[in-house]
């Protein structure tokens, strides 16, 4: 999507979104931890967490995040990222088996302000 090094704040803002699929249920589940870490690094092109990412996730505030702020500072304007984005999203929510309202909600809100459907994620 683009390198984690040489913009860390928009790899933060990247994180910060995956976080906010992860919990937006108010629970953290490993499955779903595990899926976060897969799916940032994979967005990143990346093998491993950089430290300093690994820490920004752990300490993840959820309380604090604001979706609309961390997608202007994420900056995606091709569609190709967008969907990538969603279904990295996507993957998170589904990773603990359990699809709660709040996360088909989160999901919902996400599609509609990146402007795209739900629908047309592959």
């Amino acid at each position: 999507m683009f390198d984690a090094k040489d913009d860390l704040p928009r790899a933060r803002a990247l994180a910060d979104i995956l976080c906010g699929a992860a919990q937006v249920d108010d629970e953290l589940d490993p499955d779903e931890l595990a899926a976060l870490h897969a799916e940032l690094c994979a967005l990143l092109g990346l093998s491993a967490l950089p430290p300093e990412l690994e820490r920004h996730v752990r300490n993840f505030n959820r309380e604090r995040f604001d979706l609309i702020d961390t997608l202007q500072r994420l900056r995606l304007s091709d569609l190709t990222q967008k969907k990538a984005l969603m279904r990295s999203v996507r993957t998170i929510i589904k990773a603990d088996a359990i699809t709660r309202e709040t996360e088909r909600d989160y999901f919902a809100r996400l599609a509609h302000t990146l402007r795209i459907s739900p629908t047309d994620i592959d």
